[in-house]
């Protein structure tokens, strides 16, 4: 019986599947296959603490846990973790004990990495770090995940928040400038409108003058992570003046809303091991390129005596959706 061309390459086709899967049955993987199998097989983790603050070693030990649970159901790939600080670590030790993949807990954990110049196959993941311009700079072939929300989310959340839309406005000072960069980018993405307001640190009155702005009553002002703005010596002489004239504050952390902001947006500190754990194993199957990256979980803390004070209304149609928490 004779067979058509096409019939001919189906069979030639089914016959090579065959035979490559009788191969693989008996170990043989070919080299494209491996390659990919070879970065995601057996991982060899350096988990680098700063330092051994508490915050660390329970990120640590959570992470650990986190990464093993990642690997159940393919326990030929179960991670090797190993767990040190930059008191206990160089290039030599790194090299000694193999490890392919370092995750870095902290800024002091990062720079030390970096300088000690590793082999450039060894992926890392620097973590549990404030979002500054060092990380912006930094070079292009680097992962990061830092612990804030990203504007584009704070954003989206408070505009969906309130009942009555927040008319949002933004000190910043020649420190901040780059976040102010963001936040612009962020907001035209949603097409939000937010106003700014250039603080000079030069200028001591500069802040009171700048609140007692009546273009900012019944304004809400989204503070930034800018000492040069915000600091201890200051903050609760800003509350003050700033509700004395109508304008309510907008935080980034639980400090501020127990102090006096209405509402502030964080990361959980019990979700951070899984966010790290998850863009690990993102970037071992090479899902991920090189970035920041932004947690996905949040929590949205709420002064519940200012709310009430100020007549504001959270929608209703949100407190499902939200991870809400009240602060007094």
């Amino acid at each position: 019986m004779q067979l058509s061309i096409t019939n001919f390459k189906t069979v030639i086709c089914e016959t090579l599947i065959i035979l490559l899967a009788l191969l693989m049955s008996i170990g043989f993987v070919p080299p494209a296959i491996a390659s990919d199998i070879a970065d995601f097989d057996q991982p060899n983790i350096l988990i680098l603490k700063s330092s051994d603050a508490e915050l660390y070693s329970k990120i640590a030990s959570e992470l650990t846990f986190a990464l093993a649970l990642k690997c159940q159901s393919c326990p030929e790939k179960k991670p090797i973790i190993d767990t040190r600080t930059v008191a206990d670590i160089n290039k030599e030790i790194i090299n000694n004990l193999n490890y392919n993949f370092i995750i870095t807990l902290g800024k002091q954990a990062w720079l030390e990495i970096e300088d000690l110049d590793l082999k450039p196959e060894i992926k890392k993941l620097h973590t549990v770090l404030p979002l500054d311009q060092d990380i912006l700079k930094a070079k292009s072939n680097q992962y990061f995940l830092v612990l804030e929300q990203s504007y584009k989310t704070q954003l989206d959340i408070l505009t969906r928040l309130f009942e009555s839309k927040p008319n949002l406005t933004v000190l910043y000072s020649a420190n901040s400038e780059w976040r102010k960069e963001l936040l612009e980018t962020a907001s035209q993405k949603l097409n939000i409108h937010l106003r700014y307001k250039k603080f000079d640190s030069t200028n001591r009155s500069s802040i009171s003058q700048i609140l007692k702005d009546q273009a900012l009553s019944k304004s809400s002002i989204l503070m930034l992570p800018d000492k040069e703005i915000y600091n201890r010596s200051n903050i609760n002489q800003i509350f003050i003046s700033g509700y004395a004239n109508n304008i309510t504050f907008i935080g980034y952390s639980i400090s501020l809303v127990k102090t006096g902001a209405v509402i502030s947006l964080v990361t959980p500190k019990t979700k951070i091991a899984g966010e790290i754990s998850r863009l690990a194993y993102e970037m071992l199957e090479n899902k991920k390129n090189a970035g920041v990256y932004y947690p996905s979980s949040y929590k949205v803390l709420i002064n519940e005596n200012i709310l009430k004070a100020l007549n504001m209304e959270i929608d209703q149609s949100m407190i499902n959706k939200i991870n809400l928490e009240v602060v007094q």
